[in-house]
Parts: C-alpha cells; structure tokens; sequence
C-alpha cells in the first residue's frame, strides 16, 4: 500500500476510492448495505466476521480461497486466488458488470449468513463448557439446571446487529 495513493492519482480515479479508516462497530452495517460489494482477499483467516457480517447486510461478496473463509461462506461469495491480482480484478470487474450475479450472491449469502449468530455460538460454547466441566467430575454428566444462573438469551441475530442489553457483556 506504499504507493497506492500515487497510482490512484495516476490512474484518476480519486472519486472512486474511499479510505475510511476506524469505522465503529455500529456503523458497519450502513457501510455494507451501500456497498455494491465487499472485497475481501484476506492472506489469513481465523473466522471471517467480516464476510458474514457483509453477507448478513446483502453485500456481494468477494474473497479469498482461505480455508475459514471458504467454510464460512461456503458457495455465497466470489472465491478467487488472493494472490492474483489479475484474477481478483477480474472477479471485482465481473462482479460490478453482472447486477444478475450480485443479485444472485446478494440472496445466497443472506440465506448463509442466517446459519450464524451470536445466541447459536453461546449455546455452543456452553456445551462445551458443560462437557469439560463434567467431564472434570469423573464423568458425570451437567445439566442445564446445573448452572441456573448462566443463561443464553441473546438479542443479536446475527452478528452486524450491535445490540446490547445492561445484563450483556461488552466486547470493547
């Protein structure tokens, strides 16, 4: 990114372009909704929030061949090789000249994002939680009622939904 400001001078297109900086948290959902796509190509992924939380707003999405995004996204985005910036131009020029196939991936990653949200993913760590625990008892096995006081009952969704109600924890 050294000399990117100096080539998109060169190349004129300045109105094009758009360098945010920090954007909080709550306002992210405008800024995928108003996005005719979001580019992703990650070297690296250790979940892909980003990539659900784009899809969770109806963003077409293109991004990388990684491992966690591809489990994420499954067939609801654009893969290409991150590495290729010949194919990822492609992808990104296609993309915006085919408004059938950012409809198209629009409506698949809204049907995948819904596999996702903040209540399945406390379920499930407190499965865990739950077995390991039981398992430290010598096996026994731990009810729900054995933790009356945990409860999952959250009000996000999904996860660009920044809701938060006194009883919930701050992720800041």
């Amino acid at each position: 990114s050294r000399d990117i400001e100096d080539r998109i001078e060169r190349l004129q297109i300045e109105d094009a372009i758009r360098f945010t900086g920090y954007v909080p948290f709550e306002d992210l959902p405008v800024l995928y909704s108003l996005a005719e796509m979001f580019v992703f190509p990650s070297l690296y992924e250790g979940f892909g929030l980003p990539v659900i939380e784009a899809m969770a707003c109806g963003t077409p999405v293109v991004t990388g061949h990684v491992a966690a995004l591809s489990e994420v996204a499954g067939g609801a985005v654009e893969h290409v090789d991150r590495l290729d910036a010949e194919s990822l131009g492609e992808a990104i020029v296609g993309l915006a000249r085919s408004r059938e196939r950012r409809e198209n991936l629009s409506a698949l990653g809204l049907q995948r994002s819904h596999a996702f949200s903040w209540d399945r993913a406390a379920r499930e760590t407190l499965e865990v939680y739950r077995q390991v625990a039981g398992a430290s008892r010598g096996g026994t096995s731990v009810s729900a009622g054995a933790y009356p006081d945990v409860a999952v009952d959250s009000p996000v969704g999904h996860p660009h939904v920044a809701a938060r109600t006194p009883s919930a924890p701050s992720t800041s």
